[in-house]
């Protein structure tokens, strides 16, 4: 194939700033095809996704019912600031921290601490939905272990962290909140 097209050249390229700046990722991509486009002898050039024969990009997914029974429960909701950032350990010990796709418009997301992670799933969180007071859906995307010591702080509280680009509603009066759980993700 490479021969009927003369002499291609394959370049793989990633953004700079990975999703965290969108606009920067996108600006990079377009610098980089006008570079392309400026070398001589080159005709065209062509962006694609994933090359051709290789894995699609995957992401597993749990498939939770509307009509899942759900039980109440109270967790701290802390809305994630430079602040919070200092109390918790990165990277996440499970899953992802909030990105920039986690806009106002895509699907609410949290981060559990490790506490709120055992206690309201049993450790395997991440997929699960929660409900918050007036019965929005929020995807539990990431679990992060607290950085200060256990013996320092007292019993460690569970809490969910709330990405402040989606939502500030449940993070304007912090501390406990009800929010309700599937029933039974906690064994016994």
């Amino acid at each position: 194939v490479g021969q009927s097209l003369g002499q291609p050249i394959l370049a793989t390229a990633y953004a700079k700033f990975g999703f965290d700046r969108p606009d920067l990722g996108l600006r990079y991509f377009d610098d980089l095809e006008q570079a392309g486009q400026s070398l001589p002898g080159v005709s065209s050039t062509t962006w694609v996704s994933a090359l051709p024969g290789v894995r699609s990009a995957w992401r597993s997914m749990r498939i939770e019912s509307p009509q899942t029974l759900r039980r109440d429960v109270t967790v701290d909701a802390v809305l994630f600031t430079p602040d919070s950032l200092a109390q918790v350990t990165l990277p996440p010990i499970a899953g992802r921290m909030f990105g920039a796709a986690d806009t106002a418009q895509s699907c609410r997301v949290v981060v559990l601490n490790e506490e709120a992670s055992r206690e309201l799933f049993d450790g395997d969180p991440i997929g699960r939905t929660i409900e918050d007071p007036i019965g929005q859906r929020l995807e539990v995307v990431g679990v992060v272990a607290d950085r200060t010591p256990a013996k320092a702080a007292g019993p460690r509280r569970p809490r969910l962290f709330l990405y402040a680009e989606q939502d500030r509603t449940l993070a304007e009066s912090p501390g406990p909140t009800p929010l309700r759980v599937p029933e039974g993700a906690v064994p016994g």
